[in-house]
């Protein structure tokens, strides 16, 4: 959370989700959770820290699937315009309250406590992702309801 001393290299966004998705598979097949990954075709290099994107998606990845429904889906889309990359994530999963939706990204911040105690969450997740974000000078915005979450990564 101090340091912001992390090596720049070109980093592959798409292999970084792509792996992240593998990795995950078992959890999503136990779940029954349908993974589309849609890419616009474009090159995903971009400059970066491998490290940390992979805390990203793999945390945002990884919630979609904890929170979601079973038989739910995610849906990870990626487009390239111009210099920028956008990587939205939308699950289908039991969604965040909109009082809470300033307060995900804290360290320590459960939604439900019974809920994430059930899922073996610690609360740190998803300000690892912010805090990973803010050091890589990506943007982060989440849109939520009862159907379901939205993250957005701007590169």
């Amino acid at each position: 959370e101090t340091s912001r001393d992390f090596a720049t290299e070109y980093i592959d966004v798409r292999e970084i989700i792509g792996t992240s998705i593998e990795i995950l598979g078992p959890k999503t097949q136990k779940k029954n959770i349908a993974v589309t990954f849609n890419t616009d075709g474009q090159s995903a290099r971009v400059p970066g820290n491998r490290f940390l994107a992979e805390e990203i998606f793999f945390n945002l990845i990884d919630n979609a699937i904890n929170y979601n429904t079973e038989g739910g889906s995610i849906i990870i889309d990626m487009e390239k315009k111009g210099e920028s990359l956008t990587v939205a994530i939308v699950d289908t999963g039991i969604g965040i309250p909109g009082d809470s939706i300033d307060r995900i990204f804290e360290r320590f911040y459960r939604v439900d406590k019974s809920r994430s105690r059930a899922t073996g969450g610690t609360g740190l997740g998803l300000s690892i992702v912010k805090h990973a974000a803010e050091i890589l000078g990506w943007n982060i915005k989440v849109t939520s309801s009862s159907g379901g979450t939205r993250f957005i990564i701007e590169i």
